[in-house]
């Protein structure tokens, strides 16, 4: 299952912080097996900022939604709902069957990811993050 995001910021780096520590447990513990998880890449609309993301960790840059959603299964959405609402017409063109979508707004509108699709599935997560971080 490879994981992607949508968006910039500090929880995403958290998030991706967190899927690699146990990417990596995993590894330790089961050595010889693949993950279940692996990393895929990022879309946001500063390239530069993604690109620098990407590299440090692993990842890739992809240039539209729609080259994510073909090469992702688990997508972590980290918008703002009027952020997210200027992109989900567009999200609902592509294909979203099968995917999991994670977007991580308090303040989340259910409907911006409905997508009329009894293969898609959408939840909120909200990453525990201490005041350290």
């Amino acid at each position: 299952m490879t994981y992607s995001f949508i968006g910039l910021g500090k929880p995403i780096a958290a998030v991706n912080n967190l899927l690699k520590t146990h990417i990596k447990n995993f590894r330790t513990k089961n050595p010889g097996q693949i993950p279940i998880l692996t990393p895929g890449g990022i879309f946001a609309s500063d390239y530069s900022m993604a690109a620098a993301f990407a590299g440090d960790n692993g990842m890739c840059v992809y240039m539209t939604v729609d080259d994510l959603l073909k090469k992702s299964d688990l997508v972590f959405v980290f918008l703002s709902d009027k952020a997210l609402k200027s992109i989900s017409l567009n999200l609902g063109k592509h294909n979203p069957k099968g995917k999991i979508f994670c977007h991580f707004n308090p303040a989340y509108c259910a409907d911006i990811l409905d997508f009329n699709s009894n293969n898609t599935y959408v939840s909120m997560i909200l990453p525990y993050i201490t005041k350290d971080d």
